[in-house]
């Protein structure tokens, strides 16, 4: 979590912990070393994307801002990909095999969020891109029209 004027904090084990005394624009978490251990990825304004791998050390993702933070497993390959937004004129951004950039759309979205919609084992993202409407990327086809709102919030998930 982050506490503004405290920093980031982690509750695990009924503890809290602060790895970073700094405050954070946006946060996600996502596997992105493939070890099967969930690392936390974050924004420090002014500093860029940074990774904090296994609750052990920083690791420096990416000197742009990123506006929007995601993962999302997008190529089936059981490892998450990281997704973020840079905001307007870099646009969505996908990092893959933890080297990797590719683009995947040069406008910055206003919500982006990823789950595997179809049931294909492929996680697809949802981009909610204002006027234009929202958006699904998934691997292969690329972009598909989904709706022309403009929703406040979204979210994925399997309700049961």
């Amino acid at each position: 979590m982050d506490f503004p004027g405290y920093g980031l904090w982690i509750y695990s084990a009924g503890a809290w912990t602060s790895p970073h005394g700094a405050d954070v624009s946006t946060m996600t978490t996502a596997d992105i070393d493939g070890n099967g251990k969930q690392d936390l990825i974050v924004n420090f304004p002014n500093y860029g994307v940074w990774a904090y791998m296994n609750r052990t050390a920083w690791t420096f993702i990416h000197p742009y801002a990123a506006k929007r933070l995601a993962s999302g497993d997008l190529d089936g390959n059981g490892v998450p990909e990281l997704i973020v937004d840079f905001g307007t004129g870099v646009g969505v951004w996908v990092r893959r095999n933890a080297t990797t950039w590719n683009q995947l759309h040069s406008a910055s979205p206003e919500n982006i969020t990823t789950g595997d919609l179809d049931g294909d084992g492929h996680d697809e993202m949802l981009a909610d891109f204002g006027a234009a409407g929202i958006w699904s990327y998934q691997e292969g086809p690329g972009w598909t029209f989904v709706h022309p709102g403009n929703p406040t919030g979204m979210l994925t998930g399997r309700l049961r």
